[in-house]
């Protein structure tokens, strides 16, 4: 039976703490009370705690994991924080109390989810993911795993704000050593490499914890659905229960799986590139290699892109999803297999406009808040205050002024010559730029998800100078991807607290800060014009760098070498280098690096991985432009263009750097101008997934990558392989820097 009554805190006042009402009903281990303190409960042990659990209750109070959301008066990890005693003997703990909601299987559950919240749609599911994300990066990183990954052990409200409890349970590592293990796992949500072994004595890691996570986020996604369970196509019974299925490693989405996705789950070519290759990392090449699952860190990453990506059905404004070129993957489960998640029919609003078209505008993430009284005098307080700001705009205005010349001659970024003029051409693969599609007004009240900064900021290197306010570069003509990768690129930056663009001090060469990621490596069988060199396989880069944004041009390798070995000199000193063989480029790298008061090996050449990554820029296409090239886009031999590209220019030479459309990344003359050097040695690519490649310890010849100016459209596809021995010169082959920064994650 619940008790009620006065038990003494152990701390420096003595004061006592009383006993409320029990909030929870009879668990393995206690009860849970509310306490006279604010914003706090107390756990009672039915029976007095062992001295065991006693330390590890003192370890887990002086080391607890930082709360993001602590400052918003919400407890996102339901933590001990201080022993309380009765009769000299210690009982319980307080912790932090969990605002009012319901356990995350309820949210999982469309059923359940309904009566409880029926205005909790899929936006809010993909913020509680990425919440759910965010709690177990912090425990995480203060080295305690959570062991026992459970929905019913996370509590999650109808802002989509969850909480972490149970964390009694948790594993944690006294700084003695000693193990207080998880000796408890629940079905479905347990790693196959844990199956059979003895909980009581196995140290678990955070890429444990990682199934789980990925199994949570999986079925928060998909309304409900295990990963490894669907319909059944194999020989013999079919698997029982869920451990069955993952012992199995029956993940649907695998072409080999003996189960398939049920036809009522949402497809998951409905979510980006990037978090269906998260999905497989966690759930196929994790099988075998338990570390190249995502971490809470990547997952929580995916899931701010992709609450930035949704939109609105313009039939059913109650269906968000991933705005990425197809139409609302919710209403083509209504309408080819009469199933609603969403209650779309009986929340019909009529609109005017007709359904979504092929490529929406994103809507601004939300998620769902009771709704409130309007407050018509702060609206109109907010007019007064906006039209005195125009006034006082207006009157102040500056005079005339020139206007700001093109991006492409910045000083800031892109030398200053004429540019070859671009043609944006026809691209039915490409993500257009945002047209003004109107949305249709919710029928509930919705608040932005404003995602808390959890990163930390770091001084720039002296060696850098940040590129103040850089301008974001236009996604019109882009392939699919793009908008994604640009929002990461954005995110990682802030998390980091470092600029998405820099500058050498002291030669004033651009670099761009490429996110860590996976992504598809090579092309596959079905790409024109491919070499068998290009086997597709995945390749994760766990670091983020800074890539060149341009190619290194003639000016710069004369300001650091005091010569200029270019055959095409009177392009200009803001056309690349070329004639460089890659020998040379390593003198260039470290007389630059002494220029710049860096230790060798600061700025160095591009990985082959790296480079490929940073062209496509989350794209899967050819180009990072679609599935097409013309010499209106690039600079190569334009007679002979790829895909639907028209026939055009061939120019003969090299251009200034930065005089075609960037990616979405901000990078130049990926495609085409230059080869670029690559710090490979050339070689048949592992097989299999790789994080971090260095390519082969020897070889013959390195890797140069992009096509040039002489070559033809073909050659300048992001998988595009060729190579040189280091020797010799070219006149159409140059270099782009990449800048190490090791200790970025």
């Amino acid at each position: 039976m619940p008790i009620v009554g006065d038990y003494r805190v152990l701390d420096v006042s003595g004061s006592s703490v009383r006993l409320v009402r029990a909030v929870s009903a009879r668990s393995g281990e206690g009860f849970v009370y509310d306490t006279n303190l604010p914003g706090r409960v107390a756990k009672i042990y039915h029976t007095p705690p062992t001295n065991h659990t006693v330390n590890k209750l003192r370890h887990m109070i002086a080391h607890p994991p930082d709360d993001p959301e602590r400052g918003r008066g919400h407890a996102s990890i339901a933590w001990p924080e201080q022993l309380l005693r009765h009769n000299g003997q210690v009982v319980g703990f307080t912790m932090p109390k969990a605002p009012p909601g319901r356990q995350l299987v309820v949210a999982m559950s469309p059923k359940q989810r309904r009566q409880w919240a029926p205005d909790f749609l899929w936006d809010a599911l993909v913020l509680a993911a990425r919440n759910t994300a965010t709690a177990f990066e912090q425990v995480h990183a203060k080295g305690h795993v959570i062991g026992d990954v459970k929905p019913e052990n996370i509590l999650v409200s109808t802002e989509a704000r969850v909480t972490l409890v149970d964390n009694d349970s948790f594993q944690v590592v006294e700084s003695s050593g000693v193990v207080h293990y998880c000796q408890v796992y629940t079905p479905g949500f347990l790693p196959v490499e844990l199956f059979g072994r003895d909980l009581k004595t196995t140290r678990r890691t955070a890429a444990h914890d990682a199934f789980g996570l990925g199994v949570l986020t999986y079925k928060l996604l998909m309304c409900g659905a295990h990963p490894f369970v669907g319909g059944w196509r194999g020989r013999g019974e079919e698997p029982a229960q869920d451990d069955d299925c993952v012992r199995l490693g029956s993940f649907v989405h695998l072409a080999s799986s003996p189960m398939v996705p049920r036809p009522t789950v949402l497809p998951l070519e409905a979510l980006p590139q990037e978090v269906q290759a998260l999905f497989f990392r966690c759930f196929a090449q994790g099988q075998t290699d338990p570390s190249a699952r995502p971490s809470a860190r990547d997952w929580r990453l995916a899931m701010e892109v992709l609450l930035r990506s949704l939109t609105r059905c313009g039939t059913y404004p109650t269906r968000h999803f991933h705005y990425h070129g197809a139409s609302c993957p919710w209403c083509a489960l209504l309408h080819g297999q009469q199933v609603d998640y969403f209650d779309a029919r009986s929340q019909r609003t009529v609109v005017s406009q007709p359904p979504v078209t092929p490529h929406p505008k994103p809507a601004p993430p939300r998620v769902v808040v009771p709704r409130k009284k309007p407050n018509y005098l702060a609206y109109a307080a907010a007019i007064l205050v906006v039209v005195l700001a125009l006034v006082i705009s207006y009157a102040l205005r500056p005079g005339p002024s020139r206007p700001p010349a093109p991006a492409a001659v910045q000083e800031s970024s892109t030398p200053s010559v004429p540019v070859v003029p671009v043609v944006a051409p026809p691209a039915p693969e490409t993500v257009p730029s945002e047209p003004p599609v109107a949305q249709p007004q919710p029928s509930v009240s919705e608040v932005q998800a404003q995602p808390e900064k959890v990163g930390r900021a770091r001084m720039v290197p002296p060696d850098l100078v940040a590129v103040g306010s850089p301008t974001q570069v236009p996604l019109e003509g882009l392939a699919s991807g793009s908008r994604e990768a640009q929002e990461r690129q954005r995110l990682v930056a802030s998390e980091l607290g470092l600029p998405v663009e820099v500058k050498t001090a002291k030669t004033g060469i651009v670099f761009c800060l490429i996110p860590a990621g996976t992504f598809a490596m090579g092309s596959p069988s079905s790409e024109a014009q491919r070499s068998s060199d290009e086997t597709e396989h995945q390749v994760t880069l766990t670091k983020a760098f800074y890539c060149g944004k341009f190619e290194v041009t003639q000016g710069q390798w004369q300001q650091v070498m005091g010569t200029n070995p270019s055959s095409f000199q009177n392009a200009g000193a803001n056309a690349p280098v070329e004639t460089v063989s890659w020998e040379d480029c390593q003198a260039f790298l470290k007389k630059l690096c002494q220029t710049e008061g860096v230790p060798e090996g600061t700025y160095r050449l591009l990985t082959e991985a790296e480079w490929e990554y940073a062209c496509r820029a989350g794209t899967q296409t050819p180009f990072a432009y679609g599935n097409d090239l013309d010499s209106s886009m690039a600079n190569f031999n334009g007679n002979y263009p790829y895909g639907a590209g028209r026939k055009g220019q061939y120019r003969q030479t090299t251009v200034a750097v930065g005089s075609f459309r960037p990616n979405a990344w901000g990078l130049y003359d990926m495609h085409g101008n230059v080869w670029e050097w690559c710090q490979d040695w050339y070689a048949n690519y592992a097989s299999g997934s790789v994080t971090d490649p260095l390519g082969p310890a020897s070889g013959v010849g390195r890797v140069h990558r992009g096509g040039s100016w002489l070559h033809l459209g073909g050659r300048c596809r992001s998988a595009g392989r060729y190579w040189f021995t280091p020797g010799p010169r070219n006149h159409y082959v140059g270099l782009r820097l990449a800048r190490t920064t090791a200790s970025y994650p």
